[in-house]
């Protein structure tokens, strides 16, 4: 009988926990609505799948034409590809966040196979005042793409440098005013700014 009345006693607190969990379910869920769309970035730098270079190029300018005073987040391309010193010179101080490699850097003209590789992106730490500057860190960026172009390529490698002309892209962070500066730069293809609410991290970005 005793045994019978423990076995009873558990059964009903097993129950008791049970609901009391639920309730506690229930209460977060009621006090943690659901993400709405405003919560959730769709936000992208690049032209989207099936869109021509053309089309591309004239939707960046017309982003371009209504960037935000404050800055934001904002994708530069170049045509044909650029040098470490020719991005440098093009952002001048302008924060560098991430670069994006040429996917066929070196391939040689006889692999084809492994030329057709995706563009290589890499993010960009700030520079360490006194110990590096802006060109050593998109130096060490650059290689680092490299080096990850050529683990995919293995033999198939010609020991390209870092100052190949292979960069395609570059996010930076920039007022409207410097980024129609930097615009009119010869060699930038495009300058395309995000909203200034843009946040790092919840975009996705395609240089090409």
């Amino acid at each position: 009988m005793a045994e019978w009345n423990n076995a009873r006693r558990w059964r009903i607190a097993s129950v008791v926990v049970f609901v009391g969990f639920l309730v506690v379910v229930v209460i977060v869920g009621y006090l943690t609505p659901p993400r709405t769309s405003d919560s959730i970035r769709t936000d992208r730098l690049g032209p989207v799948s099936g869109e021509s270079a053309e089309d591309y190029a004239a939707r960046a300018a017309a982003a371009l034409s209504e960037a935000p005073e404050e800055p934001t987040w904002a994708l530069l391309t170049f045509d044909p590809p650029a040098r470490l010193a020719e991005v440098i010179d093009v952002t001048g101080d302008t924060r560098i966040s991430r670069v994006v490699v040429d996917g066929s850097a070196g391939a040689r003209p006889d692999d084809d196979k492994y030329r057709i590789l995706p563009d290589m992106p890499i993010d960009l730490p700030a520079p360490v005042p006194g110990v590096n500057n802006s060109y050593d860190a998109l130096e060490t960026a650059v290689s680092s793409a490299l080096s990850r172009l050529r683990t995919f390529r293995g033999a198939f490698e010609d020991g390209t440098p870092p100052d190949c002309s292979c960069v395609v892209g570059v996010v930076v962070r920039a007022d409207g005013e410097t980024l129609r500066r930097i615009s009119e730069h010869k060699g930038v293809y495009t300058a395309e700014p995000l909203p200034d609410d843009a946040v790092w991290g919840r975009f996705a970005v395609r240089a090409r």
